[in-house]
């Protein structure tokens, strides 16, 4: 199994799956996680993700009325050190721009795109091929890591 490696300071973007699998706790991912919440908790890095990703990872437990589901996903975005950035007019034309440059990318992933790069985001965690080679800055597949 292969290592995260992160930058040494500043902003990671974490995209929807590394919530779920982090708040879930997913036996296969939590592990390759780890060093960026170890990260987080000492203060070295901040985290940054999109008001999209907290209306993503709601959908199934709304659904299944899951209380303690949704509680979790709520406590989770108010860590210290988690930035929940705003869907703002600025977002919205930064993901037009993806969009426009990207036609295969779809409006959720070019907000989520957008965020990290308003956010100066220095890494890109996802669990989606799709989104590598569209920023300038590392895009990291947690699958990748995964001998």
């Amino acid at each position: 199994m292969g290592s995260l490696n992160l930058p040494s300071a500043g902003a990671i973007y974490v995209d929807t799956q590394i919530l779920i699998y982090t708040v879930q706790r997913h036996p296969k991912y939590l592990p390759l996680l780890a060093p960026l919440w170890s990260s987080l908790a000492s203060g070295a890095i901040h985290v940054a993700l999109s008001e999209l990703a907290l209306m993503e990872v709601l959908v199934a437990p709304i659904r299944q009325a899951n209380a303690a589901l949704i509680a979790d996903y709520e406590l989770f975005v108010r860590l210290p050190g988690i930035e929940l950035k705003a869907i703002d007019r600025a977002t919205l034309y930064e993901a037009a721009r993806h969009r426009a440059s990207t036609p295969r990318l779809k409006t959720p992933d070019a907000i989520h795109l957008a965020t990290s790069s308003l956010a100066g985001c220095q890494m890109y965690l996802t669990n989606d091929r799709g989104l590598q080679n569209i920023l300038s800055v590392p895009t990291v597949v947690l699958d990748d890591l995964i001998p």
